[in-house]
């Protein structure tokens, strides 16, 4: 997987994944493949990378959608769920 090279608050050089698997997407936040079809086509996510068969989405798409969804700025019928699953 592709990585980003940065630092944490502490100043601590850190490397993150640009890249996250869709599969690693539905267990985290505890959703099926459709659901974040069904994100894309509302825009919430960009259409994913694929390397090979497998789905990829930008991680910094992920951080995006995290912070869009703590502002409020999704209907509450079809808010995206906290990660973890928290919130349905």
């Amino acid at each position: 997987m592709k990585q980003d090279h940065s630092t944490n608050e502490t100043g601590e050089d850190t490397f993150r994944p640009s890249l996250i698997a869709a599969r690693r997407l539905c267990r985290e936040y505890d959703v099926v493949p459709s659901t974040l079809w069904r994100w894309q086509q509302r825009g919430w996510l960009p259409q994913p990378t694929y390397l090979g068969r497998r789905p990829y989405y930008p991680s910094s798409a992920i951080r995006e959608l995290e912070e869009r969804a703590q502002r409020g700025e999704f209907a509450s019928d079809s808010k995206p769920p906290r990660k973890g699953g928290q919130g349905r």
